[in-house]
């Protein structure tokens, strides 16, 4: 679940495409939150995916085959704003990759002087696993997570 307290979105703009033969979806919109992430004395820490890349595979063994019968992609593009009087603490540029049979994920930011550019795309494939590979979905799962989960750094500027 994703809680976004006093989110306002505006410009929805939702188009299909029926030319391919899989239906493709494009969602576009802009949101603002007043209040998004945490602070501290002199920083502020703002997750890359406000959207829950979660998982709650769990399980510790698996005896029937894995089957997953809708696989997709999902791809997210951010855009946030650097408040007046912070800057970027961090690498400019930075990807994480993961792939495995089960799909990929790949996570792209990059900051310049007034804004930062977070793009986050996630495959997931259709299938019919062996019940041996579910350390490997377990593993897939746990990466979107930790990916969904790190931060960026916004240092306030002393004047």
């Amino acid at each position: 679940m994703v809680s976004l307290p006093l989110a306002r979105i505006h410009d929805l703009n939702m188009t299909m495409n029926e030319d391919c033969q899989i239906p493709i979806f494009h969602i576009n919109y802009n949101i603002s939150v007043p209040s998004y992430g945490s602070k501290s004395k002199n920083r502020r820490f703002l997750p890359i995916s406000p959207f829950g890349l979660e998982s709650n595979k769990s399980i510790k063994h698996r005896e029937t085959p894995i089957f997953i019968e809708n696989g997709n992609l999902r791809v997210e593009k951010i855009s946030i704003k650097i408040p007046d009087g912070y800057e970027y603490e961090g690498e400019r540029t930075f990807t994480n990759e993961l792939s495995n049979e089960f799909g990929s994920i790949q996570t792209t930011v990059s900051a310049g002087e007034k804004s930062i550019e977070i793009s986050m795309k996630k495959l997931t494939r259709s299938g019919l696993f062996k019940p041996e590979s579910y350390i490997d979905l377990k593993k897939f799962h746990d990466a979107i997570r930790k990916q969904g989960r790190k931060k960026i750094v916004l240092k306030q500027i002393e004047n």
